[in-house]
Formats: C-alpha cells, sequence, structure tokens
C-alpha cells in the first residue's frame, strides 16, 4: 500500500520563544544601570506552547560598541517569583560593533503553560544590552531537571581566567577548577567562552581546550582539544558556545579546564565557565 503523504516528516514542533519579529532578533534583556549587579527578570514568554526536553539558547547584541561581559540567568515561574533553571551564562562583547550570536543547546525541560523570562548583570555600566531567545525542543532528547554553572564570576560578570601559559606556544597550561564538586551525576556538559574583557587584540591567535575530570594533579581528559581563534578586529573569542556534549560524571566529581594558545602573549589569555546537566 502507498503510504500517505500527508504531513510527511512532521511530529517534532519546535516552537520559538523571546521572538522580537519587529526587530529581527531576540528579546532585549537589559542589565542594571550599576555594573556587575542583576537586571530586572524580562518576560520572554507568558506561557510556553509546548513541553520541552531541550532549550537552544541564542544570545546576541545589538549594534553598540563596548567590550563587556555579560551573565544571563534563565528562570520560569510567575513574575516576583521566578525560579533559576540556567545561571549565569557566559556572553562576551568585542569592540566591533557587532559581536556575533552564540547557540547553546541544553537538554533541560520546561513544561508546557510555564512562564519564562531572563535577567542579566554586565560588566559595564552602558551598552548594556542584549537580545536572547529560545527554541523549545520536545520529547528527542533524554529529559534533564537540573543544571549547575560553574567558574562563573558574578563580581565582573565574566567567568574564570584561562591562562595556557607564557613559556611556550602550544602547549597545554595549567589546569583551572570549574567547579570543586558536582551537587548531581552529570549526563551533558557545555563550556562557554569569553575574551576576558581585552579590548586591545592585536593578532589572530588559536586556543584549543580541555575538559578534565578529578582531582588537582590527576585530572583525566574527557573533552579534548576544542578549538577557538580570536581575531586582532573584533577582539573576541569564536566560538563562544560549546555542546551540550553527553557525558556521563559522578556527583561529587571536580571539573576543569586547560588550554593551550598559538602566542605567549598577552592575547592569549580567556575566560571560561561550564554549564553541567543533569536528571
Amino acid at each position: 500500500m502507498r503510504a500517505s503523504l500527508k504531513n510527511p516528516g512532521l511530529g517534532v514542533r519546535i516552537s520559538a520563544i523571546g521572538v522580537n519579529a519587529a526587530a529581527s532578533r531576540g528579546t532585549t534583556i537589559a542589565g542594571n544601570a550599576s555594573a556587575n549587579v542583576e537586571g530586572a527578570w524580562t518576560q520572554l514568554s507568558a506561557a510556553t506552547p509546548v513541553d520541552a526536553c531541550g532549550l537552544w539558547i541564542t544570545i546576541g547584541q545589538p549594534f553598540t560598541i563596548g567590550t563587556v561581559d555579560f551573565l544571563v540567568d534563565i528562570g520560569v515561574g510567575a513574575a516576583g517569583d521566578e525560579q533559576i533553571i540556567v545561571e549565569n551564562l557566559l556572553y562576551s562583547v568585542g569592540s566591533f560593533p557587532a559581536a556575533p550570536d552564540w547557540g547553546l543547546f541544553l537538554p533541560r525541560c520546561i513544561a508546557a503553560g510555564s512562564r519564562v523570562a531572563a535577567r542579566a548583570q554586565c560588566s559595564g555600566a552602558t551598552n548594556r544590552q542584549i537580545g536572547l531567545m529560545i527554541h523549545l525542543i520536545p520529547g528527542v532528547v533524554r529529559p534533564m531537571q537540573r543544571c549547575e554553572s560553574g567558574g562563573a564570576d558574578t563580581s565582573d560578570s565574566g567567568g574564570t581566567l584561562i591562562d595556557p601559559g607564557a613559556g611556550a606556544a602550544h602547549v597545554k597550561g595549567a589546569w583551572v577548577q570549574m567547579i570543586a564538586s558536582t551537587t548531581f551525576p552529570y549526563r551533558a556538559l557545555a563550556m562557554l567562552l569569553g575574551f576576558n574583557k581585552n579590548g586591545t587584540a592585536t593578532v589572530q591567535v588559536e586556543h584549543a581546550y580541555d575538559i578534565g575530570v578529578g582531582a588537582a594533579g590527576d585530572e583525566q581528559v574527557i573533552i579534548a582539544n576544542l578549538r577557538a581563534v580570536q581575531g586582532s578586529g573584533d577582539d573576541l573569542v569564536a566560538p563562544m558556545a560549546f555542546g551540550a556534549y553527553p557525558v556521563n560524571i559522578p556527583a561529587g566529581s571536580r571539573i576543569a579546564v586547560r588550554a593551550q594558545c598559538s602566542i605567549t602573549g598577552a592575547d592569549r589569555l580567556t575566560d571560561a565557565m561550564i554549564v553541567g546537566i543533569g536528571p
């Protein structure tokens, strides 16, 4: 019998929330007028249209100039009672007028009918707006209920400094701790990068990052050689988001990051943070 062609291939509906169609970008999320202070929650959706088992988060910035870092929270709940489900996502902006968007996949659940909002803090008192949207992906991935961030530095709205070392190019530097002890088992892991608020990059630089698990001095590489590059014109490292990758990391684990770089000068320095996702 000939198969029906009605709705061929359909069955998964991916919905977007936080879309600003009039501006062809995401919803504007403003940091506080004071640097490194969380801004107000901004609604992305009054009621999500589907049960989501995965989130594709996109963050970008309007055409403004300023070398700043952002830490972004995503919350679920009524206005004034938002519960953070993903915290301190790092986004960096360089001196080029338009910073590139980053997209990050997290296998995190949100029930249909949920109110979703976001807030941000910024390292500067000006140029403190970003655009954010989320694509809700229904039951095509294993559902996860918890997220945990490690390595975010709320004092400067950035991440933890990663230094490949000034001794030699193309050699892995020291491990830098992102989280001392995971509070639940991780089944997925993401990493975000920033440019250490470096607004004066002068050369093109290449980086390779490892993520390791284990006690200090006994780290075992679980994700090797994540490649990133930075230019001298835009003062940014790209990509800024990696993952989420499937992993199997027990609760109570220490997670660290190290890097190697193509140069030994000051432009070798970047920021990093990780996001762990689990059941």
